[in-house]
């Protein structure tokens, strides 16, 4: 057999992935995602932002000329594409032991076992690329900005620019969601029309709380006797049963209809390999999930076997000689960003 039987192309890559372990995509897909990705071989990701309220037109004498009014002026915007390389090598020693579920004494040839291993480091990859994804959504929706940062990666904050009365102060004392005395209605309330004046008009839909924030809300609605005799039987209702899946967003209710109440208890294992929440905690997130108008780009491979062409991701594999191994690399250059900045906001109830 020959060195050239273990080249194989992109299509033959592909053709490896199957399935997919489903990542943690809530975030990312509710809300950088709903008129799909954008593929884009540019070197910065550019758009225009206009903002203003509601101007009225001057009172003036009908004897004189008129008034001349300001044109409404207009921001641009734009940010570079992140880059990420997973890589690994597959030696001949992994082929030769029997794969999970292989009967003993095996039934797959070492070229069989090859296969399955590359088909599955293929959909590690993709995984960790698309729960990277979910990072820089998390991040972008939680902070109002994303720091890039890694091993021999200069670090870069990509700041979109939010609002610091969409970030308020964390709730203390008599005012915490924990304590009997807490308002979460109120705050709910007051943020959410902070959001709509700072967007000039973005109307918040989605409540994103994490389990601690989630459990302290439940606490209050149940101990509110109005909630329960009138809220429940009108156009809010709240599930205040226990949750079984803690790894998916859930939706737990809704509030005078205009409000969905999600949960969200996703994690990803960090660079040290400890296991991490995507969200906060104490932490309720207050989105405009149609104003945030928020997007997914992926840029151009830097890869000449990838023609320089933008897409997800590009997979390649070639042959180690000494040691013998056949190595894997992974490419892809992602970013998001909420094109309309100030269309969320964050609540941090507890502290």
């Amino acid at each position: 057999m020959t060195i050239d039987n273990y080249r194989y192309e992109t299509w033959e890559l592909d053709e490896l992935v199957r399935s997919i372990r489903a990542p943690a995509t809530f975030l990312r897909q509710r809300y950088f995602t709903p008129g799909g990705e954008v593929f884009s071989t540019s070197p910065q990701i550019e758009w225009d932002i206009e903002e203003g309220g509601r101007r009225i037109a001057p009172f003036v004498s009908p004897w004189v000329p008129g008034r001349s009014v300001e044109s409404r002026g207009h921001m641009s915007a734009f940010l570079k594409p992140a880059y990420v390389k997973p890589a690994k090598t597959l030696t001949p020693q992994m082929a030769l032991v029997r794969r999970p579920g292989e009967n003993y004494g095996g039934n797959l040839s070492p070229r069989q076992r090859m296969d399955i291993l590359l088909a599955n480091q293929i959909r590690e990859h993709e995984e960790m690329v698309e729960n990277r994804l979910e990072w820089m959504a998390a991040k972008a929706l939680h902070d109002g900005s994303i720091t890039i940062a890694g091993e021999d990666y200069q670090s870069v904050v990509v700041d979109f620019g939010r609002h610091a009365d969409l970030e308020p102060a964390t709730l203390s004392g008599t005012a915490r969601w924990s304590q009997a005395t807490g308002l979460p209605l109120d705050d709910i309330e007051t943020t959410a029309q902070l959001v709509n004046d700072r967007s000039y008009g973005a109307v918040v839909d989605d409540i994103v709380m994490d389990f601690l924030a989630w459990g302290y809300f439940r606490t209050r609605m149940q101990s509110n006797l109005q909630f329960n005799t009138q809220y429940r039987l009108g156009s809010s209702s709240i599930d205040s049963g226990p949750l079984a899946q803690l790894d998916e967003a859930q939706q737990v209710g809704t509030l005078a209809g205009r409000f969905n109440i999600w949960v969200y208890g996703a994690t990803y294992e960090n660079d040290e390999g400890a296991t991490t929440k995507f969200m906060a905690d104490n932490t309720a997130m207050l989105i405009s999930s149609k104003g945030i108008q928020g997007k997914t780009y992926f840029g151009a491979i830097q890869d000449l076997e990838a023609e320089l062409q933008s897409m997800r991701m590009f997979h390649k594999t070639w042959v180690k000689k000494d040691p013998s191994g056949l190595h894997l690399l992974s490419q892809s250059a992602p970013v998001l960003a909420p094109k309309r900045r100030n269309a969320s906001a964050r609540l941090v109830v507890h502290q």
